[in-house]
């Protein structure tokens, strides 16, 4: 999924760059947020298959709030 990501960048990654000046090259907003959207995903699942903890909390919030509106936004950061 990150690969596509990468690969449907505009601007690819020069391939003749010196050693040295390989931490200076940035990724496109469209990696990170496929990158956030796979996260917020992983999350989302995991408060659902955790929904009560061993303590007793209850992670309603999580579920129908927090999570979905960082999906949202990274949708909408990918949309852009």
């Amino acid at each position: 999924m990150y690969g596509l990501a990468e690969g449907m960048q505009y601007d690819g990654l020069p391939v003749s760059v010196p050693n040295n000046a390989k931490g200076d090259l940035v990724e496109s907003n469209c990696f990170y947020a496929m990158y956030g959207l796979n996260d917020s995903i992983d999350e989302l699942l995991n408060d659902f298959e955790h929904f009560i903890t061993p303590v007793g909390e209850v992670k309603w919030f999580n579920l129908v709030g927090y999570n979905p509106i960082h999906i949202l936004n990274n949708v909408a950061v990918g949309y852009e």
